[in-house]
């Protein structure tokens, strides 16, 4: 399922509908790619358009993508753009990590691969939400400006190693994670560390978003004018 830009299967009504994987709108084919690969691919998907809408809204965009805006957001404010030169605090065993998954993937079981690298996801956000770096120096708090760069480091290290764990769910968005918010290249599994990132190098791209939001009033309302159009096209066809 990994290999094939098409997937193949029926919706309620019986109709055979085609998603491209590999779709030229980010947003859209990491929102497919995820719903689809989370599921147990070997066996059938029940699948509704507000079930992807789901999928994505509360778990990849709520889970991985705002943890990722966020952050990102306290970088440029409290580091300068500036990947701060300090020793960063490991959150996981990443080679552990990647044994895990491994594994994962040689029994075909792609949903147990996604939910380990989302939990992962998941424990760096409680990560952010127990440091609390916003409150460094206020109220009491005695910790330094070097405690929160070493915070910052530390998540952005995260993201680069998160970005190669999700990489074969949502190449696109990982590749713009990697590449073009964090400018470094990808490495082998075996070679990724918590030092990756090069320290007092300047990010320039400011621009955090890593997925649109698939809100679904908006969505639905795109649906009703698609419907409308589609029958107006009918009618005048008929006549």
């Amino acid at each position: 399922m990994l290999y094939h830009q098409l997937i193949w299967y029926k919706n309620i009504q019986g109709k055979l509908l085609y998603f491209v994987l590999f779709s030229t709108n980010i947003c859209i084919s990491c929102a497919i790619r995820y719903f689809l690969l989370k599921e147990n691919v070997l066996n059938d998907i029940n699948f509704s358009e507000q079930q992807l809408v789901r999928s994505h809204d509360s778990e990849l965009l709520e889970i991985f993508g705002n943890l990722v805006n966020r952050v990102m957001c306290m970088f440029h404010k409290y580091c300068n753009s500036t990947i701060p030169d300090c020793t960063p605090e490991p959150l996981f065993n990443i080679q552990g990590i990647v044994k895990v998954l491994e594994d994962a993937m040689d029994k075909f079981q792609v949903h147990i691969y996604i939910e380990t690298v989302m939990a992962l996801a998941a424990h760096v956000n409680k990560y952010v939400n127990d440091t609390k770096i916003w409150d460094v120096g206020k109220n009491g708090d005695i910790r330094t400006e070097k405690d929160r760069q070493i915070v910052l480091r530390t998540l952005l290290e995260s993201f680069y190693v998160l970005g190669h764990f999700m990489y074969p769910i949502i190449p696109n968005t990982c590749s713009k994670l990697v590449s073009e918010i964090l400018e470094k290249d990808f490495v082998t599994l075996d070679a990724l560390t918590y030092c990756n990132l090069t320290p007092n190098h300047v990010i320039t791209k400011r621009s955090a978003i890593l997925f649109n939001i698939l809100d679904t009033e908006a969505y639905n309302k795109r649906k009703e004018k698609s419907i409308v159009k589609d029958k107006k096209k009918e009618k005048k066809t008929i006549q």
